[in-house]
């Protein structure tokens, strides 16, 4: 078996004109198609970041380091989250990807990952 990080992005500003409905369906679909990967043992961990304006970006230059309150400008989609699963091979994930319901919407990367000890 092969891990990878599957990176889920989204446009925060598109996605703050849904209504509360909409949100709602959206979060239990989700929810759900999470809980199928978790129970299958496909999914070993799932990680959703707080919204861009949590962010603070750094940079060291010079040997000063710079802060910025913003997410890394130019960037119109956001992580919205991160699943690292276990799957035989890209084939698989890929399938399992496609059948995300997030993918119908945003852009979903996929990257096989080194396991670091």
């Amino acid at each position: 078996m092969s891990r990878y990080l599957i990176s889920i992005y989204h446009d925060e500003s598109a996605q703050q004109q849904w209504s509360e409905a909409q949100v709602a369906d959206y979060n239990s679909v989700f929810h759900q198609y999470m809980q199928a990967l978790q129970k299958s043992g496909t999914l070993l961990r799932m990680i959703i970041p707080m919204p861009s304006t949590t962010a603070t970006t750094l940079q060291v230059r010079n040997g000063k380091t710079v802060t910025v309150g913003t997410p890394f400008a130019g960037v119109k989609e956001q992580p919205y989250t991160y699943c690292l699963l276990d799957c035989k091979d890209l084939g698989e994930v890929m399938a399992l990807a496609t059948k995300m319901p997030l993918a119908v919407n945003w852009s979903v990367e996929i990257r096989p990952v080194i396991d670091v000890e």
